[in-house]
Parts: structure tokens; C-alpha cells; sequence
């Protein structure tokens, strides 16, 4: 994936979180997922979920482009699942 993306990890980043408790690392991470412009996560997983429902009122909030907001579609976001979920959450409702 590093040849084509631009990979960080939490670990490149522990210098600014000299003095955060560590309980809050999932936190960040989340908050940083939700403002990727891609992001792939786990149908299952409530840590993934949660990034999917931040990445949603970015996109309403942020005001995408015409037609990404009348289709309320969420900015690149993808996750493992079943067949019969595949597309649950290509759009956005608020």
C-alpha cells in the first residue's frame, strides 16, 4: 500500500502526544480516520462504525460539492462485510 498511499501510523505521531494519557489514543485515532480521505473499516466493529458516522456529518457539515450532497454520499469509505451489507452505508441520512 505505501507504494501508492501516503501510510502514517499513530507511532509517526508520538511526539506531539507527549503527556496525553494513552486512554485516549482509540480517540484520536478515530478523530484522524474521520477526516482521511479514504478509509476502510470493519461492518462489525463499533470503533469502525463510529468513524463512519463522523465521516457522515463531515460530509454534511463540510458542505461536499452539489451532487456528492444531494446524493448524500460519504466521501470514499469503504468496509469488510457480508454480501447483503455490502452498500449500507454508501449514503448518508441525517
Amino acid at each position: 500500500l505505501s507504494d501508492h498511499y501516503d501510510l502514517v501510523f499513530l507511532k509517526d505521531f508520538k511526539h506531539e502526544l507527549e503527556g496525553v494519557n494513552s486512554n485516549y489514543y482509540g480517540m484520536i485515532d478515530q478523530l484522524v480516520a474521520s477526516r482521511g480521505r479514504t478509509f476502510f473499516g470493519c461492518f462489525h466493529s463499533t470503533f469502525s462504525g463510529f468513524i463512519f458516522r463522523m465521516r457522515g456529518y463531515h460530509s454534511q457539515n463540510d458542505r461536499l460539492d452539489d451532487r456528492a450532497q444531494a446524493l448524500g454520499i460519504v466521501p470514499r469509505s469503504y468496509y469488510y462485510s457480508s454480501k447483503q451489507d455490502m452498500h449500507l452505508y454508501d449514503k448518508y441520512y441525517s
